[in-house]
């Protein structure tokens, strides 16, 4: 079978095209992304498909760089095929991360761009055998579970990766057979770069001991990732029994129920509930929790209310019984909030809860309301504050004496991210009364300001739902 028969086959056994689509071909200049480009444009009638280049030159190797560029321009000109091309400005590598990542991840990011903007159905790149078998030993050698040492899928999300099966040498042929030029990226033999070292060094080595390496190497991959598969499966079964909550932003499990689990199939419950939050839709640097960090979180029990893991990702934390995965976003509340409010009748809408609270001074209350505070009127002075808690806070309760708000909110199992945003009355500097209702509770007031038999006129503060009319109140 010839390479380009041998590359439909894969492409239909994988569902990578189908009729009406318009591929977009990333097209580096190299043999085996030129090898790519020829061989669609022979399948293409047959698929019925359409084609266009994408070109981003990443500028690590000056002139030859732009020489790159030129020589993609004037191939797809020969083809009478569209060229995207971009060039980077400058490439600026996150901490720890390798001039060839950085161009990787902006690479990706320009393809992503054209296929969201033009409307291309995926991206097709040029990675053959060779490539899988040096990704599967950079993964082994780096650190890597089961998903990873499954190497490079057929698909992943939008981008296709048809020349799998492969390799250089069925490429080169190919291109010679044609009489097609290329370029040479000379980058590609400094051993510097670790996967260079396995290509030109490690993967020879095994090639003495068995010429067909990269196929079993392959083979065996493909044996991984569908009995992978399978353990997913298993895995989210599991899932399902233990998930209480989950939402884009946070995954939480029942805590006891994820201990009664075997420790494999916790690490895998972690992994799933990690892959959920943190996508890798853009091809951008793969993430992943370490090995370290799964066996940590999977083998020890946890007492208490404990932060167990954050990154720039997202945080993992034990409260009571649930085990939560809260995704960071960026938090559009203010840290702190600090309202006066100088008139006494009306309402005020407090941005960071998006809820407004309602003042009326009245008589005594026949019925004294779940989302209300009631205060002797008499014995507040008319400038109140609203504001959310402050480290140290108390408020004076009858029976109880004086407590601190965190440790109600503990006695509460107020979870830590809704304690910071909880509505607090303040008179003359005390803590007067604490809108518990926002999280479901009885509200609480302060020993000193509580309605009794000698009030005749009172002071109701009302937490209402969603936004409401305003009065004149003044954040400081």
């Amino acid at each position: 079978m010839d390479i380009v028969e041998h590359v439909k086959k894969y492409c239909l056994e994988n569902r990578l095209v189908k009729s009406g689509d318009k591929v977009l071909l990333a097209v580096s200049g190299g043999p085996d992304s030129i090898g790519l480009l020829y061989i669609f444009m022979k399948m293409r009638g047959s698929f019925n498909i359409t084609l266009s280049i994408a070109h981003f030159n990443h500028g690590l190797r000056g002139d030859e760089s732009d020489g790159d560029q030129a020589f993609v321009e004037q191939t797809a000109q020969a083809c009478g095929i569209h060229c995207y091309t971009e060039k980077a400005t400058a490439l600026k590598s996150d901490r720890g991360e390798s001039p060839e990542e950085a161009a990787r991840k902006f690479r990706y990011s320009f393809l992503y761009k054209i296929l969201d903007e033009i409307g291309y159905s995926c991206v097709a790149t040029g990675h053959t055998l060779g490539d899988n078998v040096e990704t599967i030993l950079y993964r082994m050698a780096t650190g890597s579970g089961l998903p990873g040492i499954s190497g490079i899928l057929p698909r992943s999300n939008r981008v296709i990766h048809p020349l799998l099966t492969v390799t250089k040498r069925q490429i080169l042929d190919f291109l010679s057979e044609q009489g097609l030029p290329y370029r040479i990226d000379r980058s590609n033999f400094n051993t510097a770069i670790p996967r260079n070292s396995i290509r030109t060094e490690i993967i020879p080595s095994f090639q003495r001991i068995n010429s067909a390496f990269e196929r079993h190497i392959a083979t065996l991959a493909g044996i991984i990732r569908e009995e992978n598969e399978l353990l997913d499966s298993f895995t989210r079964q599991a899932v399902d029994t233990i998930t209480s909550k989950k939402t884009d932003d946070v995954y939480i499990f029942d805590y006891t129920g994820f201990l009664q689990l075997d420790p494999p199939t916790r690490r895998r419950v972690l992994i799933h509930a990690f892959n959920w939050l943190i996508s890798n839709e853009h091809g951008m640097k793969r993430r992943y929790l370490s090995y370290s960090v799964l066996h940590r979180l999977s083998s020890n029990r946890v007492e208490g209310n404990k932060l167990l893991y954050s990154n720039e990702l997202l945080t993992i934390r034990k409260e009571y019984n649930t085990l939560i995965f809260k995704k960071r976003v960026v938090d559009k509340r203010a840290k702190g909030y600090l309202y006066t409010v100088n008139i006494l009748e009306g309402e005020l809408f407090i941005k960071e809860i998006e809820r407004s609270i309602r003042f009326d001074v009245t008589g005594k209350p026949e019925v004294f309301k779940k989302n209300s505070l009631f205060f002797d009127y008499h014995k507040l002075q008319p400038q109140l504050s609203i504001r959310s808690r402050r480290e140290g806070d108390r408020i004076s309760l009858r029976n109880t004496g004086t407590k601190k708000l965190k440790n109600l909110f503990i006695d509460h199992k107020v979870p830590v991210e809704i304690r910071s945003v909880v509505p607090v009355l303040e008179c003359k500097g005390v803590v007067i009364g604490v809108f518990c209702c926002l999280y479901g509770m009885s509200n609480r007031v302060s020993a000193q300001y509580m309605v009794d038999e000698e009030t005749d006129t009172v002071l109701a503060c009302a937490l209402l739902h969603g936004e409401s009319r305003q009065i004149p109140a003044h954040p400081k």
